[in-house]
């Protein structure tokens, strides 16, 4: 079993990348207007890397804190 303090990140990881998608899919479409000024492309464009950083290094750690659980299960 998880430590408590492992549990609770476990838990608050799925919902951080869940709501790291939906900011991320929030991104492609706003970059999918035609209109969209360059600054703004700038602007998000480099929020959409910071996004897709933390979602890598939260599914990362998530994946960790699983195998884990997964052990200390058996």
């Amino acid at each position: 079993k998880l430590s408590y303090k492992e549990q609770k990140e476990y838990d608050s990881l799925e919902l951080e990348i869940n709501e790291l998608e939906v900011e991320k899919s929030g991104i492609e479409e706003k970059m999918a207007e035609p209109d969209l000024p360059y600054e703004e492309i700038e602007k998000l464009s480099l929020r959409m890397g910071e996004v897709i950083d933390l979602i890598d290094d939260k599914t990362f750690r998530w994946m960790e804190l699983d195998e884990l659980k997964q052990e200390l299960e058996k």
